[in-house]
Order: structure tokens, then C-alpha cells, then sequence
């Protein structure tokens, strides 16, 4: 099925006001918190360092990547826990049809 060319969402006659509009909403969603903002102050020597927060949530993907995977090894169940490979055998009191 043929779409109308006039009903195209790609197909509208101001195209570019359009984008101006979206760029311009988008701009302003993030300066207007920039133009608002209050003096901050640091808690501690550290929290005033320039990009502390950056740096900070940096380094803590990591240590979480790591910190996961050193649980994982304490938490890690042996591979014969819930029996052999081999062992096929079906419970007894399964249904005939799903064997």
C-alpha cells in the first residue's frame, strides 16, 4: 500500500521551524536549571573539586562491575547442585503428554 505523499510525516511544509522548535525546547530544558541555580557549597574539602561528581560516578561503575562479580563467586552455587548432566530421568508424576 502506497502512502499519500501529503500525509507523510516526513513530508510537512515547515520542516525546519519545526526542528528550531525541538532544539529550542531542548535547549532550554537544560539551561534554564543552569540559570536557576543556587550557590552551592561544599560539605567537605573534596565535594569542591572541579568534576568531583563526575570523576566520582566514573570510578564507581567499576567498582561495582567488580563488587558484583566478587559476589558472584561467594554466592555461586556448585554445578552438580541440582543433579548430573546424564541424568535424564523424568520425575514419576509427570503427564505422559510431555514426555
Amino acid at each position: 500500500m502506497k502512502q499519500d505523499p501529503d500525509k507523510s510525516r516526513m513530508n510537512f511544509p515547515n520542516r525546519a521551524l519545526k526542528w528550531l522548535v525541538i532544539l529550542m525546547v531542548v535547549f532550554l530544558v537544560i539551561e534554564i536549571p543552569l540559570l536557576i541555580s543556587h550557590a552551592r557549597h561544599a560539605y567537605f574539602k573534596i565535594d569542591g573539586w572541579f568534576a568531583f561528581y563526575a570523576i566520582l560516578g566514573f570510578l564507581a561503575c567499576p567498582a561495582l562491575t567488580f563488587l558484583a562479580r566478587g559476589l558472584g563467586v561467594l554466592v555461586r552455587r556448585d554445578e552438580s547442585t541440582f543433579g548430573n548432566e546424564d541424568d535424564k530421568t523424568l520425575p514419576e508424576d509427570l503427564d505422559e503428554q510431555l514426555r
